[in-house]
């Protein structure tokens, strides 16, 4: 799945503590990158939206989300 110009993978090599974990992460991120989209959802923000998915409605669930206060 490692692409040759792949700008990640120069990082991956500076991180000598555990870098089969961050291959991984970083395998999993791309798959879900290929399976949707980033929308911006604020002035810094961008959600990743599946292919299928409505992007307005992911934004006002993630703001919903976003602006509730935290009930423990």
């Amino acid at each position: 799945m490692i692409k040759e110009n792949d700008p990640m993978i120069p990082r991956k090599d500076s991180n000598d503590e555990n870098p089969k974990g961050v291959e991984i992460k970083m395998m999993k991120q791309r798959e879900k990158e290929m399976k949707g989209r980033f929308v911006k959802a604020g002035i810094k923000t961008w959600i990743l939206v599946g292919n299928h998915e409505n992007a307005e409605n992911r934004i006002a669930r993630f703001n919903e989300r976003i602006n509730q206060p935290i009930t423990r």
